[in-house]
């Protein structure tokens, strides 16, 4: 496909203003035998019609290729009008594209630190590297604007009576009636007081996220710019009053936009993103009777003694104080039990399961799950698969079930027993006297956590100790362990 390094030898795309579609091409800098490997400069010709929006992805150093790209958009003149080095920390290239006239366009695929070649000349810059990659351009993407205030926003179906999830597919960028970088996205949910809700950005491409919470009066409650060391962005909010909120989505550094007027703020970029809003299916401050649905619920018991079913979905579910039972059924949820004495149930999927404050039972069910006990004499039992189990404070008792789990007491005097697999009995100073009933010489293995070491550890009849503290006591005489039966963990 040598040579593409101008704009009348440019690979056409086939995408016209007539026949939308998406690109996929894999190419290379570096191919072109008439100009230096480096300078080797790939075009690409598409028509866009005005309103219309196109995205431009290379895929290269994910890719395990040795290109560091540049992407430029020019118009029919050779008019540089869109550049884009590196896109989400990483080395490969993205613009997203509002187009604002219908005409050719054409894409660039340049080598760092060519960037500033003229599409009319080939050889005309000096890049840096060489190598594959994959450009797709996609010109299918449709949006709902405008959507940048109050009275524009778009209802997301969530009411006081009807909880659920909203999931959204949106862009920074693409209502061309304000500047690109100014553009707001705006949503609109009824909650109930007490009632909490999380807004969540996922999947962004080029753009760095900014979420704000208003109430209808437009006075902003809640702002998140980056979440968990990533660019995009997260809310949890409780509802301090029944109400219409509103979510807003912008663009680094638009933080102080007025959410009743449209192009009051200016952010830094544009592109592409996912928007998960998810509003509490509330328990009251009674004895609550609670079903989940087979979507990703939010379910929050509160007080009194509830009965909660996850049903299918990833679910996140928060038992509240009192004495709850909790099933969460299919998929891999998140279940927390906080105050009272819980029984809380995995079931199906990879679940982490966390017991919180006085005596819980929690089991896993199917799956690889993660159990924690908390505070309290608590049981653990993973039941099948691969479980890792976690006592915490008081004296616990752990179970392990078929799988290769690994067991840790915790600070108290806790029993554990693996009942089959290939089991990992985690032991550190300081945490107690455990009772491990069913080690089994060359399947199990006993972990040292803690900077605890084998030099560290003494043997007197079934029991282990560290410093004149006994950590352990066995079911089998410890003088049949050597040093390949510990681990460090």
């Amino acid at each position: 496909m040598e040579p593409n390094d101008t704009l009348i030898t440019a690979i056409d795309t086939g995408i016209t203003s007539n026949n939308s579609g998406i690109f996929n091409f894999n190419g290379e800098i570096g191919d072109n035998p008439n100009v230096s490997t480096t300078d080797d400069v790939d075009l690409y010709s598409l028509e866009l019609e005005a309103g219309t929006v196109a995205t431009f992805d290379i895929d290269a150093s994910e890719l395990g290729s040795d290109l560091d790209s540049i992407l430029r958009v020019f118009d029919s003149a050779g008019k540089e009008l869109a550049v884009n080095d590196d896109d989400d920390n990483s080395l490969d290239s993205f613009i997203f594209f509002p187009v604002p006239t219908t005409d050719t366009y054409y894409a660039g695929v340049s080598s760092f630190a060519n960037s500033d070649y003229d599409p009319n000349a080939e050889g005309s810059g000096d890049g840096d590297f060489t190598g594959l990659y994959e450009l797709i351009i996609d010109n299918t993407l449709s949006f709902t604007e405008p959507n940048d205030t109050l009275t524009t926003a778009i209802d997301t179906g969530i009411t006081s009576n009807n909880s659920g999830t909203f999931n959204f597919s949106g862009a920074i960028g693409d209502n061309l009636d304000v500047p690109p970088t100014s553009d707001v996205d705006l949503y609109s949910l009824e909650l109930h007081a007490d009632t909490r809700a999380t807004f969540d950005i996922d999947n962004t491409e080029g753009v760095d996220t900014i979420l704000r919470v208003f109430n209808s009066g437009g006075e902003e409650l809640a702002v998140n710019d980056d979440d968990n060391e990533s660019l995009d962005s997260f809310i949890s909010f409780t509802a301090s009053a029944t109400d219409t909120y509103y979510v807003g989505v912008s663009s680094f550094a638009n933080f102080g936009y007025d959410p009743t007027a449209e192009a009051s703020g200016d952010g830094g970029s544009t592109g592409l993103y996912d928007l998960v809003i998810q509003k509490a299916i509330s328990g009251t401050e009674g004895d609550d009777f609670l079903r989940g649905t087979d979507a990703d619920d939010l379910i929050e018991g509160f007080g009194g003694d509830d009965n909660i079913r996850g049903r299918a979905g990833n679910d996140d579910i928060v038992a509240g104080a009192g004495n709850d039972t909790v099933l969460g059924s299919g998929g891999d949820d998140t279940i927390t039990g906080n105050a009272g004495s819980d029984s809380l149930l995995g079931d199906g999927g990879n679940d982490l399961l966390e017991g919180g404050g006085n005596n819980d039972i929690l089991q896993g069910g199917n799956g690889n799950d993660t159990i924690n006990g908390g505070n309290g004499d608590d049981l653990l039992a993973g039941n099948g698969n691969n479980d890792n189990m976690t006592g915490g404070d008081g004296n616990d008792t752990l179970l392990g079930g078929s799988g290769n789990d690994t067991m840790r007491g915790g600070v108290g005097d806790d029993l554990l027993s693996g009942r089959g697999g290939d089991d990992v009995y985690v032991l550190a100073s300081g945490e107690g006297t455990d009772i491990i009933e069913s080690f089994r010489l060359g399947a199990d293995r006993i972990g040292l956590a803690d900077g605890l070491t084998f030099g560290d550890l003494t043997f007197a009849g079934n029991d282990i100790l560290s410093f004149g503290e006994t950590l352990v006591t066995l079911n089998i005489a410890t003088d049949r362990l050597s040093e390949s039966d510990f681990t460090i963990v």
